[in-house]
């Protein structure tokens, strides 16, 4: 009757970044996907993975221990149920913002597909040349660049 597999849908730890390291990567070098309750930010892996990886950050801002162990509860299960949501070969760190809490499945559901197609765009393109032309542009021309012979003459 089209049953799913239950293997595929299980979150393995593969599946997840752990690692401070990988968190300060996604961060410092990671495209960004605003939504009203969340802050995606999306990275082309290193190591050409093929599956995507999920990060999550809930900080004591947003809600108590109670309230930040249900919110990635409920965006572990979104990733699980839904990994086409997410781009292929990324990883997706998730930052719960302050309008998070209380959010149930559906709606966390809702919140995430809506940002599916910016989150596939950003997972797509390479940050590190955007960002470094968008950088360069509007700092200018670096300093001391100009040879002196052209500022003599």
């Amino acid at each position: 009757m089209g049953e799913r597999d239950p293997s595929a849908e299980k979150l393995l730890a593969s599946d997840r970044l752990k690692r401070r390291a990988d968190f300060e990567r996604v961060q410092s070098r990671g495209r960004k996907v605003h939504s009203a309750r969340f802050l995606f930010l999306v990275l082309a892996r290193d190591d050409g993975g093929a599956s995507a990886r999920l990060g999550l950050t809930v900080t004591r801002k947003v809600a108590n221990a109670v309230g930040r162990n249900r919110i990635k509860r409920v965006l572990r299960e979104v990733f699980r149920k839904n990994r086409a949501f997410f781009p292929l070969g990324c990883d997706v760190v998730v930052i719960a913002k302050d309008r998070a809490p209380g959010l149930g499945y559906e709606d966390t559901r809702a919140e995430v597909e809506s940002s599916c197609a910016a989150l596939l765009r950003a997972g797509s393109s390479s940050p590190d040349q955007t960002r470094g032309l968008r950088n360069q542009e509007k700092r200018g021309p670096v300093r001391g660049s100009r040879k002196k012979t052209e500022e003599a003459g």
